[in-house]
Order: structure tokens, then sequence, then C-alpha cells
């Protein structure tokens, strides 16, 4: 039980932080966007083809809202 308030207290804090620093989400999300260009353009050809397709059927493999 002592873990989960723990951890509570640490989300809480790391929260109110990004809050205080907008550049954080943004370069949060920013990392996010460049790595998934960076597995699929150099990854992409590779792995779509174990897929049974292209780049494009790997892009929508790995991207959660496609």
């Amino acid at each position: 039980m002592r873990a989960i308030t723990d951890s509570a207290t640490m989300l809480r804090r790391q929260i109110r932080h990004m809050w205080r620093y907008p550049t954080l989400i943004l370069a949060f999300a920013g990392v996010l966007v460049v790595l998934l260009l960076l597995f699929v353009y150099v990854l992409g050809g590779i792995m779509g083809a174990r897929i049974g397709g292209d780049r494009a059927a790997y892009a929508a493999y790995i991207t959660p809202a496609s």
C-alpha cells in the first residue's frame, strides 16, 4: 500500500513540474515523433517485408491509432 501512495506522490510532483516548464511537454512529444519517424524510415523497409507489405504496412502496424 505504501508503494502506491509513494508512486502517486511522485507522479503528482512530476506533473506539477511539467506544468511549470511547458517546454518539457513539447520536448517529450517531439522525441516521440522523432523516434516514430526514425523507426518507420530506418526499419520500415526491413520490418515491413516481414509483416507482408512495405513501409506503409509497418507504419500502420507500429502506430497505435491506425
